[in-house]
């Protein structure tokens, strides 16, 4: 991984032209990841009971380029908060979970 948790996120561009930094503009957590978590699935929905808080952004890695986490969660003030090597529904859980609480549809269902 290039970037460890706690260092500062490079202006790297995440989505096409469109760099981190000007994604975080929201005030969000930004997850960046290099596909979605199960064949067919879209990346936002393996966030989606942080909406409010996650920002899910798939980027695309250069043949040849840095090596890169397969997901990457990405802090508000654009420190790494977490990384993982893999992409699947429990990374999906377990990058954010600590950060941003319990995904508001299980919280719902625990009722």
């Amino acid at each position: 991984m290039d970037r460890p948790p706690g260092a500062r996120r490079h202006a790297h561009p995440a989505a096409g032209t469109t760099h981190a930094y000007e994604l975080l503009r929201d005030g969000r957590f930004l997850l960046l990841a290099t596909a979605a978590p199960t064949a067919g699935s879209e990346l936002a929905d393996a966030v989606r009971g942080w909406r409010d808080q996650v920002r899910a952004v798939p980027v695309t890695v250069a043949p040849g380029g840095a090596r890169w986490p397969a997901a990457v969660l990405v802090r508000p003030d654009g420190y790494v908060a977490a990384a993982a090597d893999r992409v699947d529904d429990r990374t999906m859980t377990e990058l954010p979970e600590p950060w941003c609480g319990t995904p508001k549809a299980t919280a719902a269902t625990r009722g």
